[in-house]
């Protein structure tokens, strides 16, 4: 009898049963998906910059003469451990465009270098080591070619006599977060070659990016103290300001979680209010079980079996539906980073615990 009864009551409110499951699962995969991209996130960055091998400061600076000024800098100061130089190539991305001589956009700054003179590791969409580049290829960093809707094998002019061939999508360390203001490109050492004969761009515009590793984080103010110091400087910042920047790039995934707890606060209020519209419209029928013995612990049970079958069943279905969501939001969040390790899987249980 109990279960015909709870049978008949499903039955007799589909609608507000099935609007309080559909709160029930929204919630549960917002909050799977928010808390594991979240987490995977944080918990990435560090071991990211790490094996990139990012050091503590980093210094982005034009000119030639500016190379041989921090190089001085950096070799006096005690507080430095390590420091490595790398030379790039300033350009414009006005000059970036594609087959048919149509603009890409780009950020607001753009930085070409070859990969034999690279001091830091990029990696490709698989996690790989980039270490070779063929000549007339180059990797784009960041979501240069998801935005301009690029595939592996299409062509760009870079300048307007240079023309390559990309390979692929390069996670870059310093300048994958879309707060960095700069696209950087890897190429053949060739094709910097060819770019620095140019005299115009051979003058003006080579630079170099420096990485430093410091003995303590007291070193900090003293180096950005003296780097100021120097000419041409366009960039330069500690790492916990990198870190910053996927930090900030992690709003939306805090703005998923945020969403996830006010669709389970409305989750709880619609299902008080379903309890009280219920148990107000049955009180016949209530009163009917009570007279023909029916304990009141078994009307409440019943009512009680109703909605924890509600709350597992859109448990359950959103903490799967979750995965997908998850993995397309981490995607989008993180797309630039290596992360050593997929957690996703913990941390929607928790999610859907929670």
């Amino acid at each position: 009898m109990f279960f015909r009864i709870l049978k008949k009551d499903l039955k007799r409110k589909k609608v507000m049963n099935a609007i309080l499951l559909c709160f029930i699962l929204l919630a549960t995969m917002f909050v799977a998906s928010g808390i594991s991209n979240v987490v995977s996130v944080m918990n990435g960055t560090n071991s990211y910059l790490d094996k990139a091998g990012i050091g503590d400061y980093v210094v982005i600076s034009m000119g030639a003469d500016s190379k041989a000024s921090i190089d001085e800098i950096l070799h006096e100061m005690e507080s430095i451990r390590d420091y490595r130089i790398e030379p790039v190539v300033l350009g414009e991305k006005s000059n970036l465009k594609d087959m048919h001589g149509e603009k890409l956009e780009a950020k607001n700054s753009v930085i070409y270098q070859s990969i034999e003179d690279s001091r830091l590791k990029f990696f490709d969409k698989e996690n790989k080591q980039i270490t070779q580049i063929k000549p007339g290829h180059a990797y784009a960093t960041g979501d240069f070619m998801e935005k301009n809707h690029l595939q592996p094998g299409d062509k760009i002019r870079i300048t307007h006599n240079s023309m390559v061939t990309l390979d692929g999508m390069a996670k870059d360390a310093l300048l994958g977060s879309s707060m960095m203001g700069n696209s950087r490109f890897l190429f053949h050492r060739e094709e910097i070659e060819k770019l620095l004969s140019d005299e115009t761009i051979y003058n003006g515009y080579q630079g170099q990016i420096s990485y430093i590793d410091l003995k303590d984080e007291a070193g900090v103010s003293e180096i950005a103290s003296a780097i100021s110091q120097a000419p041409g400087i366009m960039f330069s910042g500690a790492r916990s300001l990198i870190k910053m920047c996927y930090v900030m790039d992690m709003i939306v995934a805090f703005t998923m979680l945020i969403l996830s707890i006010c669709l389970i606060i409305v989750s709880f209020v619609v299902l008080k209010f379903s309890i009280s519209f219920t148990i107000f419209e049955e009180f016949r029928e209530i009163g009917v079980m009570k007279a023909i013995g029916i304990s009141n612990f078994k009307i409440r049970s019943l009512y009680l079996t109703k909605y924890l079958m509600l709350a597992v069943i859109g448990a359950f279905v959103g903490f799967f539906m979750s995965i997908p969501f998850s993995d397309l939001l981490l995607r989008s969040v993180s797309s630039n980073m290596v992360l050593e390790a997929d957690n996703h899987f913990l941390l929607s249980v928790l999610g859907a615990i929670l």
